[in-house]
């Protein structure tokens, strides 16, 4: 008897699935299976209807490592509290802004006019919310802003400082599982500057550990970053930037320079990686390649 309850189970699945298999051949949805020659038919056709976008940062050996940043992309920028990424952000805006690229800003840590100082007197054009409503302010709420810059000016790069306060906004902070919810975020970030073919940098912060050992560390890492496993792990490129420091004149402590390193510590589309020396003067970071 339960070698006949088998059998009779078995051609019931059999049945099943052979129906399946019918309705699926005449299936012709925009998820449907296709070849892989087919498929590349199709992205070479939508690559000639449509200019090539180059994106460059201006800072010659980044652009090498980078060889032109694409879009679709999340790239982090991490380091010590006061070192520099806001500032790093700024010079990137401001070089895109020269080259005719518009860029939206979503800054929540500071004031605006606090932000707007940053620039020493040099502001370039881009676009930012009027307001950040305290009640509207979701990841939801920033994809429609980002899809508004689009749509009324056609910006291409989306600037967020910074992860950890989109975490905050979710009301995720504290909770146990804080590290799996910032590697969702980092996911659905990917997926945004994919659905709307926008270039992300977003700032992150460090572990509470290497910030306090800021001034004793030689140079700092993608494992420095907060959460890192999951951030490094969805990112497209992690930089990591930091001021250089010298000992004061009677060696009783240390103090900032104009000079900063920045570690392009990941890229997953060339891999190249690498450090690179730049100048702070009046807010904006330019490539150096004399010693310091």
């Amino acid at each position: 008897m339960t070698n006949l309850t088998d059998k009779l189970k078995k051609l019931d699945k059999d049945i099943e699935l052979n129906e399946v298999h019918r309705k699926l051949l005449d299936y012709k949805g925009s998820d449907r299976i296709i070849s892989s020659h087919e498929k590349l038919e199709e992205i070479t056709q939508a690559q000639k209807d449509k200019p090539k976008f180059q994106l460059n940062t201006q800072i010659p050996t980044l652009d090498g490592y980078f060889e032109g940043i694409r879009l679709g992309t999340v790239n982090v920028v991490s380091g010590p509290t006061g070192e520099g990424k806001t500032s790093w952000l700024q010079t990137l805006t401001q070089n895109f802004a020269e080259q005719k690229i518009n860029s939206v800003w979503f800054t929540f840590e500071v004031m605006p006019e606090e932000f707007f100082e940053k620039f020493n007197g040099n502001v370039p054009l881009f676009y930012l919310p009027k307001e950040i409503p305290e009640s509207q302010n979701t990841l939801q709420w920033l994809k429609e802003r980002i899809i508004e810059s689009q749509a009324k000016f056609d910006t291409r790069i989306a600037f967020i400082d910074h992860l950890h306060y989109l975490q905050d906004m979710q009301g995720l902070s504290g909770q146990n599982n804080a590290s799996n919810y910032i590697g969702d975020l980092m996911r659905k970030l990917k997926r945004i500057s994919i659905d709307l073919e926008i270039v992300i940098f977003i700032i992150v912060h460090v572990k509470t550990d290497a910030g306090n050992q800021a001034e004793i560390k030689k140079y700092f890492t993608k494992d420095d970053i907060r959460d890192s496993s999951f951030v490094k792990q969805e990112a497209d490129s992690v930089m990591m930037i930091w001021r250089k420091r010298a000992k004061t004149q009677n060696e009783i402590g240390w103090e900032y320079t104009q000079n900063a390193v920045l570690n392009l510590d990941k890229h997953r589309r060339t891999g190249k990686v690498g450090f690179i020396k730049l100048l702070n003067e009046n807010g904006r970071f330019t490539e150096i390649t004399e010693n310091y």
